[in-house]
């Protein structure tokens, strides 16, 4: 017994390292004025990571038992009421950032275009203001679904549904130019990156002996790559291109993260924590990083001194970092009183 604990421990402890590296890409992936070629890399493989990972943890025996309607209440409580109860949010603060710090005043049209976007999933600035990064909220909740289905009912076709969703946005990646209600054109794709981490943990392909290569061929494919990868928009570039710097880079993380997680130091234990607390990064990083980037502007010393992206990062990251130690305070407040 105490050596599966210490199994499921050290599986959650390289995924939480995982998950908190993939994090800090995403914020850094959202930072003005990153360079060309770092922000290329990071978008080849960063949204790829986070759904193979989601297919990684899916646990087959648990899930399969489950009837629709309880598979559907578990992924709502977990994707889909979090995703409109942070668009809510984001709603207040962007009308209220726009006001205080835009001088732009609150319009009805204004508000009705936030609720259309975040209706319709329109993951666009214009349409979801500070929070069109939750699209991937409802591309899990979608695409959970879906996944959930092929696991349950079609054991021996598994590879070829998981295969024809991924040519389903590719399709409309190359013949669609107009976004779809859900963000669903993306959610193909999602299928079968879920469906590539399932294989990844049922076959142990986490191998020390590939890494090297792994991010070699990774990074070439990602350099080779002409065209910015978007998950968010359904932009690929070259698919196989694509797939092979998603897949490659991923697992050659995932490899790294596993190899590192055995030492009990300050950066794992503090990727570990991050890598637990990501929702609320995904939700508000966009805030954080507008509201720091006014709070530069505003110190006398440095507001003549254009922001630095490595600047507007760290601040970024230290803005999600504080709001998580507020709301995990808040979370045990409530918690003990609630008791």
């Amino acid at each position: 017994m105490t050596s599966d604990l210490n199994l499921k421990s050290s599986r959650a402890s390289f995924l939480d390292i995982a998950k908190g590296i993939g994090i800090i890409l995403v914020v850094l992936g959202h930072t003005f004025s990153l360079p060309h070629l770092l922000y290329h890399t990071i978008y080849s493989f960063h949204m790829p990571l986070f759904f193979i990972i989601s297919g990684y943890v899916y646990n087959e025996n648990k899930y399969n038992g489950f009837k629709l309607s309880k598979m559907l209440a578990q992924r709502a409580k977990r994707y889909l009421i979090p995703y409109y109860i942070f668009a809510g949010i984001n709603l207040v603060l962007a009308l209220g950032f726009n006001l205080v710090f835009r001088h732009t005043p609150i319009t009805f049209a204004a508000i009705k275009t936030y609720v259309f976007g975040t209706l319709y999933c329109y993951a666009d600035i214009r349409y979801m203001p500070n929070c069109s990064p939750i699209w991937f909220l409802m591309t899990l909740f979608i695409g959970g679904m879906i996944f959930w289905a092929i696991m349950k009912f079609s054991y021996k076709t598994r590879p070829i549904w998981a295969t024809l969703l991924l040519c389903v946005s590719f399709l409309l990646y190359f013949f669609v130019d107009f976004r779809l209600p859900l963000n669903l054109a993306p959610t193909g794709a999602a299928v079968f990156l879920m469906y590539v981490g399932y294989l990844i943990k049922r076959y142990d392909l986490l191998k020390h002996s590939w890494l090297i290569l792994l991010f070699i061929v990774g990074f070439i494919a990602s350099y080779l790559n002409k065209t910015n990868v978007g998950m968010n928009e359904n932009t690929y570039g070259n698919p196989i291109l694509f797939l092979i710097a998603a897949v490659c880079l991923s697992l050659a993380l995932l490899i790294l993260c596993r190899l590192v997680s055995k030492f009990n130091n300050p950066v794992n234990v503090f990727l570990k924590w991050l890598g637990s607390n990501t929702l609320l990064i995904v939700a508000f990083n966009y805030f954080m990083r507008d509201f720091t980037t006014e709070f530069y502007y505003f110190i006398p010393v440095v507001r003549n001194h254009m922001l630095h992206w490595t600047v507007s990062f760290v601040l970024t990251l230290a803005g999600c970092i504080v709001l998580i130690l507020f709301w995990n305070f808040v979370k045990s407040k409530f918690q003990a009183n609630k008791i």
